[in-house]
């Protein structure tokens, strides 16, 4: 299914016990230094959203043994078609924080929208965050 330009697709769990809805951000640079960086920035953005969003942020290796970047919600249980809908609207909201962190080259983000005057990777903005889980 193809939403606002976001291929997602829709599985059954692992267990049975419900569906996943993946998509594919990007693949990581093949630069050693830049796709680890990437990989430091993927680790903020991560620590950032736990607090507001159930989606899942990982990698994995494609065919061609390239790292992707993979976003994934998981819905338990088939009846609740609302809850579906809810946890699919954050995976697509959380798309556009994602998708500058794999699109980045050598010179960092400067091109991403998210970014403040004087920031040029998303570290620089949460640097110093803080996440609580009660």
């Amino acid at each position: 299914m193809n939403v606002d330009g976001v291929q997602l697709v829709f599985s059954d769990a692992l267990d049975g016990g419900g569906i996943d809805v993946t998509t594919v951000i990007g693949a990581l640079s093949e630069t050693v230094g830049t796709r680890n960086r990437q990989i430091e920035e993927i680790l903020h953005l991560n620590l950032a959203c736990l607090s507001q969003f159930r989606c899942l942020a990982n990698l994995r290796k494609t065919n061609d043994g390239a790292e992707e970047l993979v976003l994934s919600v998981s819905c338990r249980g088939y009846t609740d078609l609302d809850k579906l809908t809810v946890l699919v609207e954050e995976l697509l909201s959380v798309v556009s924080l994602y998708q500058p962190l794999v699109s980045a080259d050598a010179g960092g983000y400067a091109s991403n929208p998210l970014l403040g005057a004087g920031q040029t990777t998303l570290s620089d903005e949460l640097d110093g965050a803080m996440v609580f889980h009660l």
